[in-house]
């Protein structure tokens, strides 16, 4: 068995220690669950399925990763 992390907001010298001392890929498996209908923080945005709501993300977060870098 590999070694693993979970990765939490409160272990982040945790998770640095784990990628300077893995020598393996690291791979992030993020296991979602959708429901039939929308449930956004702005009810504007609830007029479609929970997957269609999601499908929206991507393109909102990678506009946050651009400002990051």
């Amino acid at each position: 068995m590999k070694p693993h992390l979970k990765a939490k907001e409160d272990n982040p010298d945790a998770m640095e220690a784990f990628t300077e001392s893995n020598d393996e890929p690291i791979v992030m498996v993020n296991l979602e669950q959708v429901g039939p209908h929308a449930e956004c923080d702005d009810p504007t945005l609830n007029d479609c399925t929970g997957l269609e709501a999601f499908a929206r993300c991507p393109s909102g977060s990678a506009a946050v990763s651009k400002e990051v870098d």
